[in-house]
C-alpha cells in the first residue's frame, strides 16, 4: 500500500481529466464497455474522479496501518 500510496498521493484527480477517452475504453474493452453510452445519461467521468479520490484516501489510511495488497489476477480466456 505504500508504493500505491506514494504513487498515486500527488496526483489529483483533476490532472486525470484529460487522458479520459470514452471511445478508447469501450474500444479497449474495459469494463463495463459502456463508456460512450453512459455520457449520453450520466458523468462517467466525473464518477471515475469521485472514485479515484476515495481510492488516494483508502490507500493513505492502509498505507499510514501498514496494510498491504494482493493482486490476483486469473485470465479467463478473453482479450481484453
Amino acid at each position: 500500500m505504500a508504493q500505491l500510496d506514494a504513487a498515486i498521493r500527488d496526483i489529483e484527480p483533476d490532472a486525470l481529466a484529460p487522458h479520459y477517452d470514452a471511445a478508447a475504453l469501450d474500444e479497449a474493452g474495459i469494463y463495463p464497455r459502456t463508456w460512450v453510452e453512459w455520457e449520453e445519461t450520466c458523468d462517467p467521468l466525473g464518477q471515475v474522479l469521485e472514485h479515484y479520490s476515495y481510492l488516494q484516501f483508502s490507500t493513505k489510511q492502509c498505507a499510514s496501518a501498514g496494510d498491504s495488497l494482493v493482486l490476483y489476477f486469473v485470465d479467463d480466456g478473453e482479450d481484453c
